[in-house]
């Protein structure tokens, strides 16, 4: 009998199948308590994202971003490696790594690989994503 509820089987659609390194995650550190702590705290600590309040915006920061990305050598848990940002700005961040790799200079620390100026960052996303410098000086 039919299952008014179940969906119909669809032969000719294919099923998406994404290669494991496609765009995916360490899905298993960032489950990990260590991280989902850190994460919350630098939430609480800074609850907007850091470019756009840079650029008298503010944004609610929604993700904690690695600076120097993982995949590059960037530290896990240093704070020095971590950044509060957008939806909207993680995104745009993302895609620059994607074409041009680490967006900043970078030190070498015990725990992994911190940036030099965390202004750099800000710097580069701003002019990226409104075209200009920030409002007030960084440094």
């Amino acid at each position: 009998m039919h299952d008014p509820f179940k969906s119909p089987k669809r032969p000719w659609s294919r099923k998406k199948v994404r290669p494991a390194e496609a765009g995916r995650h360490d899905v298993k550190f960032y489950k990990k308590k260590l991280w989902l702590g850190l994460r919350q705290q630098k939430l609480w600590m800074n609850p907007y994202c850091e470019i756009s309040e840079a650029y008298g915006k503010l944004f609610d920061g929604e993700h904690v971003d690695h600076i120097v990305p993982r995949s590059k050598g960037g530290s896990d848990v240093d704070p020095r490696n971590l950044m509060t940002l957008s939806q909207i700005i993680h995104g745009k961040k993302s895609g620059l790594e994607r074409i041009r790799g680490c967006l900043v200079d970078t030190k070498s620390t015990p725990y992994g690989l911190v940036p030099v100026r965390r202004e750099e960052i800000i710097e580069e996303l701003g002019k990226a994503i409104w075209g200009k410098m920030p409002d007030y000086p960084l440094d």
